[in-house]
């Protein structure tokens, strides 16, 4: 159900070495901290273990910290996933079904989720890693504990605005995301986290079962 969270995957970018790993943590929690809010389109392209493509995306991604997101995918298959910051609504128009879970330790694991969370639990499960070439910043999170989502993801950063994330599973299967129109702080509608689907969707709310 998490899958356009967890299809944030990609490829091992390395550069020449800028700084040890706690400098690198460092510096991300000083370029997150400034990114309260977020909005971007994005073009997205996974790849399966073979180095095949298997799929393209396109969508729209918007953040407020702390733990709000909405994920919209467009295309090929539209889908879109939202977080108010204590739940998450999945909502797929094909499968006319929507499903809730609390945002809970195993979503907060998840890409998305780590941009508007704490930095300090950033540093708490993941190794962090930091290089630069002429044009960018780059970010490397390993994970410390077993059970991620993910096995290696990474942040690119120009001008100090996010505009790649690379993502690696443990399938190798990996996913490039490229983010354009950025804007940094923006002001956004009081429903950008809200959820509207239609009366004959089928709702699935797992957050009963959690307690």
């Amino acid at each position: 159900m998490y899958r356009a969270l967890v299809s944030f995957v990609g490829l091992l970018v390395l550069f020449t070495s800028l700084n040890a790993a706690a400098d690198g943590g460092d510096r991300l929690k000083f370029l997150l901290d400034k990114m309260s809010a977020y909005s971007a389109v994005f073009d997205q392209t996974t790849m399966d273990g073979k180095g095949f493509q298997s799929q393209k995306g396109k969508g729209e991604f918007v953040l407020k910290q702390p733990g709000q997101f909405r994920w919209m995918v467009k295309e090929p298959f539209p889908q879109t996933i939202v977080s108010d910051g204590k739940s998450v609504w999945v909502y797929d128009p094909d499968l006319e079904q929507v499903s809730i879970d609390y945002l809970d330790e195993r979503a907060s694991k998840t890409p998305a989720v780590l941009l508007t969370g704490s930095t300090e639990e950033i540093r708490k499960h993941y190794r962090i890693s930091a290089s630069r070439d002429s044009l960018k910043e780059t970010f490397v999170l390993t994970p410390k504990d077993e059970g991620s989502l993910f096995t290696l993801l990474s942040m690119n950063f120009v001008d100090e605005q996010l505009v790649e994330m690379q993502i690696e599973d443990s399938l190798g299967q990996y996913t490039k995301i490229v983010f354009t129109h950025v804007q940094i702080n923006p002001e956004l509608a009081s429903d950008a986290f809200s959820v509207t689907y239609p009366d004959y969707v089928d709702v699935l709310d797992n957050r009963a079962q959690a307690q």
